[in-house]
């Protein structure tokens, strides 16, 4: 019986040669520690520290150990998912596996090495990287997870991630190098959509938190801090606080957030609170994440600062209602006063007067002492007429010098001329206009709910034809309307 050993990668093989009587021809005994040889039949022989092996009758040499590895390394070259290459120190392929060549788009290696002769020029996007990469190689003999952006076959670019080593000649040369390389473009596009995400989070004007299911903060943005004035040891890994005390229930985010789950999406607006305990508004909406098991990942909350908002809508409102050289009630505003009081006198069976004015000499003071001097003297009439009347009434501006004054709840026609009586009153006294005293009276029509009109449109023209007759009637300065007032002003 002979013995031969020999060495495969790790492995340490016996040989044993001797005869088996079975009957059929002489046979080699393979005993190996625990492996699997390769074109091997296993076979039991009942030890328990080697599995023997029968394999075709002759010697194994070192020479078919060779061949065996050799076509070990070939089959794990060609059928490798990640890339393998060797390449001179210039930058031409000396090989190539079928998936790099897949990989960067060619249909075989050798296309891929006869067209890609400057790796340099050819492949990379940026040239300096293969520069930094060769001197990687050179100075510390390999170069691990080195990532770069290359050209495919079509012109389309990829990132990519090298491991390599320098393999070098006996005198220490460099021979050339070898690796493997990885496609990874999916995992560079998700780190890039992150950070595309990660600057939007933390650019974007809005205040963001991110809430988990527990309902606790997990992140914030910049901008939530600026909204809120609170930091982030206030805020994270705490539970959300957006509304002012007293304003809502504790659990108030909690429930707006299960509200959420319900309909995809809310969103409001609440009276929230600064750090220093400044009141503001604030409109917020929260979205629900799901996971792929369909449960709730985490809520997204985004609210904003909307008080200048606020103060804008509120200016445009007021500015839509009122007049604004003298802060009265406008055309629009009078008109909506108006018929409400006609309803509420309607329901309580009760009388509205309404009294329209025109101021004598206007045009002529105007003109005299100019449009401020005027203005000045609108302003002036709309505060005596504030001070005549009661504070249920409406004193309102319809333009120029036209002024009307709604005053519900009147008892009869005798009310109504104590009403104009009391107006025509406060006119007694000049006006201070660039020190000097003007006497300014007006003309003023009377006309009552429900014998004069049953609507506002009705009660302000059969108003205004009253104050038309009144100017004719110099001395009384006031009338009220009755319908032969109609006729005379028409003709």
């Amino acid at each position: 019986m002979t013995d031969r050993w020999c060495k495969v990668r790790t492995q340490t093989i016996k040989t044993v040669v001797e005869p088996v009587e079975d009957g059929a021809s002489r046979r080699l005994r393979l005993v190996v520690g625990n492996v699997d040889p390769y074109q091997a039949i296993a076979l039991s022989h009942g030890s328990s520290s080697a599995q023997e092996i029968v394999c075709r009758e002759r010697d194994v040499t070192p020479e078919d150990v060779m061949i065996q590895e050799r076509d070990v390394y070939r089959s794990f070259f060609e059928n490798a998912v990640i890339g393998i290459y060797q390449t001179t120190v210039s930058g031409q392929y000396l090989r190539a596996n079928p998936a790099l060549a897949r990989m960067y788009g060619y249909d075989t290696p050798n296309e891929l090495m006869s067209r890609l002769t400057d790796i340099a020029g050819q492949l990379y996007v940026d040239p300096r990287r293969r520069a930094a990469f060769s001197k990687l190689m050179r100075e510390e003999g390999v170069v691990r997870d080195f990532e770069a952006q290359i050209f495919r076959k079509d012109g389309s670019t990829i990132w990519i991630k090298e491991n390599a080593r320098c393999v070098r000649r006996p005198d220490g040369s460099i021979h050339y190098f070898e690796g493997t390389v990885a496609d990874i473009t999916a995992r560079k596009e998700a780190e890039e959509k992150k950070r595309s995400y990660a600057a939007v989070f933390d650019r974007l004007g809005e205040g963001i938190l991110i809430i988990n299911r527990s309902m606790i903060v997990q992140a914030a943005n910049p901008a939530f801090y600026n909204v809120t004035g609170l930091s982030a040891d206030q805020v994270i890994d705490r539970s959300p606080v957006l509304s002012a005390p007293g304003m809502h229930e504790r659990d108030y985010v909690t429930r707006v957030c299960r509200s959420a789950e319900e309909k995809g999406h809310w969103q409001g607006e609440t009276t929230g609170i600064r750090h220093n305990n400044e009141i503001f508004a604030l409109w917020f909406s929260v979205t629900v994440i799901w996971n792929a098991d369909g449960l709730v990942d985490h809520y997204v909350l985004v609210c904003s600062d909307i008080s200048q908002r606020k103060k804008q809508e509120e200016r445009i409102r007021y500015h839509a209602s009122f007049d604004a050289l003298t802060n009265l009630p406008n055309r629009w505003l009078m008109t909506d006063r108006l018929e409400q009081a006609i309803q509420r006198a309607i329901r309580c069976r009760t009388r509205i007067a309404v009294a329209f004015l025109d101021l004598d000499r206007f045009k002529q003071i105007n003109d005299t002492l100019g449009h401020r001097a005027g203005d000045e003297l609108l302003k002036l009439v709309a505060r005596r007429l504030c001070n005549a009347t009661r504070m249920s009434d409406t004193v309102a501006r319809l333009g120029g010098d036209e002024f009307l004054i709604i005053a519900p709840d009147i008892k009869d026609r005798q009310d109504t001329k104590s009403l104009a009586e009391k107006i025509l009153y406060s006119f007694i006294e000049p006006f201070q206009l660039k020190e000097r005293e003007i006497f300014c009276t007006p003309s003023i029509g009377l006309a009552i709910f429900p014998e004069d009109g049953d609507c506002a449109e009705a009660l302000i023209r059969n108003a205004d034809v009253a104050m038309y007759c009144s100017k004719k009637n110099k001395p009384r300065h006031y009338s009220l309307y009755h319908r032969d007032m109609r006729q005379l002003s028409e003709n």
